[in-house]
């Protein structure tokens, strides 16, 4: 297995600290930006905007003192008109405050207090022409207006002519600043734009390799889990892996290397079994059974595993019989039968149970009791012709004395078929506690085997971990890429701040407009007298026009930030999408995973099953081995009658030799 360096977890790591630097680098770049927007939209807000707007108030202040005077002289309410004069007056000297601050340089700075000085003579000439007027009456204020042109137009042209630079230089140094400014951010706009895009794409390809780098061999693992879940436990062959990765493939293939070595095991050992065997599953279909079975069912397929049903592979209905009575019942059954070679077999059928208690299939094993019925049966012959030698003897006097010594010729034969019957069955009952022993190392042998495929079990469990760690990391990537889509959120809700400045000075900028509207609407109502103050209003509105034009500008360049943010943020979507996929695909290789522990558990049930049936197997070849016995003491009390049957032949052919001598010496006396 080829090992390098980087594991999930690195990679993942490695991804998200490039996420992060990337969106670090763009909030960096961004603030240094915007910060250094925000100083020059400061300064020009300082300079030029607040001056801007502070002309732009006091020209229109400056035109209101001339409607107020013409109204006084025209008959209004001079009271009224005269505290308005008041009023207009404090606010121009207010305006000249805030554009006294507003100065660039020296220069501008005294150029600002020349036009303040002719500016308020002129306004304040006016106030005090008006207050002269309050004793006049109403139908005859007109009347001065001559004298108020006279002394109010000197001061009213200084104060246009110096005014007029004033507002010149504001509106060049606000030309000059809005450039600069605009500039400054379409700048600022593109080098994010080349930077968010060189960083979106260069996370995409690190995202795209890490993502195949871990996917990749996450799928070839969920295959193979699949595979070995379908009963394919060739090896995995899958190299170039690293990290948790490396480490499950190393952990599968041990699992199923151990899997594969006790499934092998224990189809050995049921293939070693002496005794005839077969295993039918809850379905009713033969999956295995061994060749002394075949051999004395005479099986209808040779294939050992052939999943036919049991009725196409047994043909005896006393066995069918018999099993469908062990599966309706749950029980073991046992019965004596012939089976199609003319063996007689005591079959036992055992259920073979799962972990709930359910019925998952039915062991059937068979013990040949042929060999040891015809002993049985030799022996009552020989008995029964024993019995009827002594009934032919005892009621056969006349002919004792000729078939004396034919009784005791077959008495001595008797007495030898019994002591060879009696070695016959010693050698019976040494075979049947070997077979018991063997059934015994069987039984521990399947024990052996149940208890290796609880520890391939505990290996898959294992395994299943591992697959549960890697889906740890995998989230932990998910939540850092919702991490960066929140950052990016952030981001486009500082544009939106700026959008909202923006927005202030467009509303700054359409009140002005409209002022500079009402007051060419004055000076048309003015005629000639007003047609200065219309140029200078037309003036106005021209700037208001060009600080709206700014406005939508500088709006669009915010848009292009936010769907820049946004485009960015759906990056980190899709990446966080890509991720969730990568943890569903994990999922995917755990439930294979719990797959191969549920049929690592069936296994060991079945190889439980077996031993329980080798030890049921075991009980029975005991039994045997205690009849057997108690036949070898029959076979030696039989022979120890013989031998006292012989000893009383002696004697009675003792006697009828006396017999004879006695009726000899009758005879020859």
């Amino acid at each position: 297995m080829t090992k390098c360096n980087l594991s999930i977890r690195c990679r993942i790591h490695l991804l998200a600290l490039c996420a992060v630097i990337a969106v670090l680098a763009v909030g960096w770049l961004m603030t240094h930006s915007l910060g250094d927007a925000r100083e020059h939209f400061r300064l020009m807000a300082r300079h030029d905007i607040n001056g801007k707007i502070a002309t732009l108030a006091i020209g229109r202040d400056l035109n209101y003192v001339s409607r107020l005077t013409r109204n006084v002289m025209l008959g209004s309410d001079i009271d009224k008109d005269t505290d308005r004069l008041r009023k207009t007056i404090d606010s121009m000297r207010k305006g000249f405050v805030a554009l006294r601050a507003s100065a660039v340089d020296a220069a501008e700075a005294a150029l600002i207090a020349e036009a303040e000085r002719s500016t308020l003579a002129f306004a304040e000439s006016g106030l005090a022409f008006v207050e002269r007027l309050a004793a006049v009456p109403d139908t005859e204020r007109h009347t001065h207006y001559p004298a108020y042109e006279k002394e109010a137009t000197p001061l009213a042209e200084a104060s246009r002519r110096t005014f007029n630079r004033i507002v010149e230089s504001k509106d060049a140094h606000f030309e000059t600043a809005n450039t600069a400014f605009g500039d400054e951010l379409d700048s600022a706009r593109t080098t994010a734009m080349w930077l968010a895009g060189s960083i979106t794409l260069v996370l995409a390809v690190l995202a795209l390799f890490i993502t195949r780098s871990i996917v990749r061999p996450l799928s070839a693992v969920t295959a193979y889990a699949s595979r070995v879940a379908a009963g394919d436990h060739t090896p995995l062959m899958l190299r170039n892996t690293c990290g948790e990765v490396a480490v499950l493939v190393e952990s599968l293939e041990r699992m199923v290397h151990d899997l594969r070595e006790r499934v092998a095991f224990a189809r050995g050992v049921l293939t070693a079994l002496p005794q005839p065997c077969l295993l039918v599953d809850a379905e009713g279909r033969a999956t295995w059974w061994n060749q002394p079975f075949a051999a004395i069912a005479k099986c209808a397929t040779t294939a050992p595993e052939s999943g036919l049903p049991v009725r196409q592979v047994v043909t005896s209905s006393e066995l069918l019989a018999l099993l469908q009575r062990a599966q309706d019942d749950g029980m073991t059954r046992e019965d004596e039968m012939t089976f199609a070679d003319g063996s007689l077999q005591v079959v036992t059928v055992a259920p073979v149970l799962g972990e709930d208690r359910s019925l998952r299939g039915l062991l059937t094993s068979c013990f040949d009791l042929t060999a040891l019925r015809n002993q049985q049966e030799q022996l009552h012959r020989h008995n029964a012709h024993l019995a009827e030698a002594a009934d032919a003897a005892g009621k056969t006097e006349r002919e004792l004395n000729t078939t004396t010594g034919s009784i005791g010729e077959e008495v001595e034969a008797s007495l030898t078929r019994a002591v060879s019957q009696q070695q016959r069955t010693s050698e019976v009952a040494v075979a049947v506690e070997e077979m018991n022993a063997s059934v015994l190392e069987v039984a521990r042998s399947a024990a052996a085997a149940a208890g290796s495929a609880e520890m391939a079990r505990n290996h898959a469990d294992r395994g299943a971990d591992v697959v549960m760690q890697a889906l740890d990391a995998i989230e932990g990537v998910s939540d850092n890429a919702t991490r960066l889509g929140e950052a990016m959120d952030d981001l486009g809700k500082q544009a939106e701040g700026i959008g909202r400045i923006i927005a202030v000075i467009g509303d700054i900028a359409d009140q002005t407009n409209l002022l500079a509207l009402n007051a060419a609407i004055e000076a048309a109502r003015a005629g000639d007298a007003g047609r200065g103050f219309a140029v200078v209003a037309d003036e106005v509105r021209k700037l208001a026009e060009k600080t709206m034009t700014a406005t939508r500008e500088v709006e669009d360049f915010i848009r292009a930030i936010q769907t820049s943010a946004r485009h960015s943020l759906a990056t980190a979507q899709s990446t966080a999408t890509e991720v969730e996929k990568t943890t569903q695909l994990a999922s995917g290789a755990g439930e294979a995973l719990r797959s191969i522990v549920g049929m690592t558990a069936e296994t060991a049930d079945q190889v439980r099953a077996i031993a329980t049936a080798a030890e049921q197997q075991s009980a029975a070849s005991e039994q045997i081995a205690r009849s057997t016995d108690e036949i070898r003491g029959s076979a030696a009390d039989n022979a120890e009658g013989m031998t006292r049957l012989r000893e009383e032949l002696e004697r009675l052919r003792g006697q009828a030799t006396g017999l004879g001598d006695i009726i000899k010496s009758m005879r020859t006396a």
